[in-house]
This record gives C-alpha cells, sequence and structure tokens, in this order.
C-alpha cells in the first residue's frame, strides 16, 4: 500500500497543476465561404483545374477533393482493346507499376507511402549490379523446384566417428 501512495502524491500534484491552467478561448469561428479557402488542391498546386474537372468548382461547394488523378485517355483505351495483348492485367502494369505513385495521386494518403513517395526527385539513383554476381547469388539463394536441399541445409549427424 506504501509503494501506490507515492503515485497517488504525484498524480494529485500533476492533476492541481492541469486545474490551474486557463482555457483557451476560441476567436472569431469561420463560415462556410472561408472553410476551403487556401486548402484546396488547386491552392496549395498539387494540381490544375484545366487537367481534372473534378477541381474546377466554386468555394462555396464543401465537397471532399478527388484522391486520385486523372487517368490519361491513353491508359483507359487500352482496358476496351483485344485481349491477347491489351486489357485488364496491361492496364493494371502501365498504371501501377510503371507509374510512380505521385503521378497517380495527389498527395500520400498514408504514413507508408512517405517511403517511396517523390523517388524522382532523389540524388541517388537506383541503379542495377555493374557486374553479374547479385543476379548469379540471387537465382541461386532463390530456388524453387522439385530437387531436395543441399546435404548442407539437413541435419548434422549424432555420431561421433563421423564428422
Amino acid at each position: 500500500m506504501e509503494l501506490g501512495l507515492a503515485g497517488l502524491q504525484r498524480d494529485n500534484i500533476t492533476d492541481a497543476r492541469n486545474k490551474r491552467l486557463k482555457h483557451k478561448i476560441d476567436g472569431e469561428i469561420p463560415g462556410i465561404e472561408s472553410l476551403r479557402k487556401g486548402h484546396s488542391i488547386v491552392d496549395v498546386e498539387l494540381g490544375e483545374a484545366k487537367d481534372d474537372p473534378k477541381l474546377a468548382r466554386p468555394d462555396t461547394d464543401l465537397s471532399i477533393d478527388p484522391i486520385m488523378r486523372p487517368v490519361n485517355p491513353k491508359q483507359t483505351k487500352i482496358l476496351y482493346m483485344g485481349r491477347p495483348y491489351y486489357g485488364r492485367e496491361v492496364y493494371l502494369k502501365k498504371r501501377c507499376k510503371a507509374q510512380a505513385p505521385e503521378d497517380r495521386y495527389y498527395f500520400a494518403e498514408t504514413s507508408s507511402w512517405v517511403y517511396g513517395w517523390r523517388m524522382k526527385d532523389s540524388n541517388q539513383k537506383s541503379r542495377g549490379p555493374q557486374h553479374g554476381r547479385v543476379w548469379r547469388l540471387a537465382r541461386e539463394v532463390s530456388r524453387t523446384g522439385p530437387a531436395p536441399d543441399p546435404a548442407y541445409y539437413q541435419q548434422p549427424r549424432k555420431d561421433p566417428g563421423k564428422c
């Protein structure tokens, strides 16, 4: 019981200090007409109204800004072309894998996107290996197929006569 009294005393001191703090009184509450001023995608210069018609709207319209940038019409045509060389798979490769995230979205949606965001602006360009050693290592390490594991992957023998 004595051990808990020290924590109780500490908490009471903290509560007493917080009671003395004065509340911040809000100033003027802005009206609807000033809610979007300076905070839309066009005002922050992340997009232009001529490129995306969803961004061209009056200041009194309080609908949410779009998350994704508009799709290039050439990429949209890929969806409706023939199956063997075009279609959904080719569209997804061109839209998702070939393009950087900042080309598809106006801003990073989650904190995990920050790591891959705006990689084009980086000073350090990612390059492949200058010599073929890395590929050979990757090929040998990532084996697949029905072949058994090599002998050095197996458990060592417990016989005292053989090493």
